[in-house]
């Protein structure tokens, strides 16, 4: 739309006006028929003289809405250019892309009433990064080191008795051994885990969720120590035509590289987390719930029960895709390993036509007392979010 300037106008006016001058002089001058057509000619230029001022008049109307018009595009781009620039614009992280429905019709509204030059100027802006979200289910993958230590007390209580029977003596004898293994070590294993969770943002930057897992664990304990007790016997010798003769003993007893060992199997956990994000990308957070461990000890396999805790820190790398590390530690309970048996043994000989037998009888009763069982572990591990 072209708009007609106030000076234009005032120009055209005055070239009415003086072309009306000149008419009406040209008509006061002239002989009778020539007034004739020049009264003619006079009401056709009158006539188009009221034309010229209506279309004046019309020119200065459109001129004033012209006016408007421009003062609120100029209003609505002002407008515009603060929406643009005001940080309102980047939504609160929400499930999927950071566009929405309304932001998109914002862009429409401003691409068809925006001046070319103020849209274009946006358009070339650099796209607002998706802002990533925490919140829904996720499954992942860690491996792992592990380091488990023990200690180890061994009480044993043996008695051994032996009957030696033959043509012409009797031998009994009768051996009791009471000692204690006193044991401790540590070692290093492998381990691998899948874990499943679900996180819950309680705002904008912190979270709460719950995680379940089961590990695979190649750890094992090599505990080392000292053993020591006391050893007292008696015997009974029944010579031939004669009274009983009886001999005892005792001794104490003080060993040195005892060994033995205790591997970790396998172990399942359910864990509470919460965590604090110092960045939309990154998490800090603790960790912490009940866990279950299987060992074995000796060729006995045992569960023991146990807590957990521990605090890692999580990166998104990709959209979807997150990275972990995490350290633990796991105070499992004490258990007591009990061991007892007995049996017979019987041997027959012959010397110098002489027969002889030997009966043995064996019993023991052993025990194991764990206790300070802890595991210490390293986590790295990778997750995918289904929330995004």
């Amino acid at each position: 739309m072209q708009f007609i300037g106030y000076g234009a106008k005032r120009r055209a006016l005055r070239l009415l006006c003086g072309s009306s001058i000149v008419v009406l002089t040209i008509s006061f001058g002239a002989s009778a028929p020539a007034k004739a057509q020049s009264a003619e000619d006079f009401a056709q230029m009158m006539a188009s003289m009221k034309r010229l001022e209506a279309r004046v008049a019309a020119l200065e109307t459109e001129n004033k809405e012209a006016k408007k018009e421009a003062a609120a595009a100029r209003a609505e781009t002002q407008s515009l250019r603060q929406k643009l620039a005001a940080p309102t614009l980047s939504v609160p992280p929400a499930k999927g892309t950071i566009r929405t429905a309304s932001i998109a019709t914002s862009d429409a509204q401003i691409a068809a009433a925006a001046p070319n030059g103020l849209y274009a100027m946006a358009a070339k802006a650099p796209p607002i990064a998706p802002v990533p979200t925490w919140g829904g289910f996720y499954a992942g993958a860690a491996f792992g080191l592990g380091y488990l230590h023990a200690n180890a007390n061994d009480p044993s209580l043996s008695t051994f008795t032996t009957t030696d029977t033959g043509a012409t003596f009797l031998d009994t004898e009768t051996e009791t051994d009471v000692g204690t293994e006193v044991l401790s070590g540590h070692g290093p294993g492998a381990m691998s885990s899948l874990f499943l969770g679900y996180n819950m943002m309680v705002d904008s930057k912190f979270l709460v969720g719950l995680q379940a897992e089961g590990a695979l664990a190649n750890t094992r304990a090599n505990l080392s120590g000292t053993a020591s007790g006391i050893e007292t016997s008696t015997a009974v010798d029944t010579p031939p035509g004669g009274a009983a003769g009886t001999r005892t003993g005792v001794s104490t007893f003080f060993e040195t590289g005892e060994t033995d060992t205790l591997d970790h199997r396998w172990m399942v956990s359910l864990l509470a987390r919460a965590g604090a994000l110092v960045d939309p990308v990154d998490l800090l957070y603790l960790v912490g719930g009940y866990t279950y461990g299987r060992f074995e000890m000796d060729g006995v396999g045992f569960g023991l029960n146990g807590g957990t805790i521990g605090a890692g820190w999580e990166r998104q790398i990709v959209p979807g895709w997150n990275l972990r590390a995490e350290y633990r530690y796991t105070k499992f309970q004490n258990k007591t390993l009990a061991f007892a048996g007995q049996g017979t043994f019987t041997t027959t000989s012959t010397s110098g036509g002489a027969t002889s037998t030997e009966v043995e009888n064996t019993s023991f009763a052993d025990s194991t007392n764990l206790s300070g069982i802890d595991l210490h572990s390293f986590w790295i591990g990778v997750s995918h979010s289904f929330g995004q």
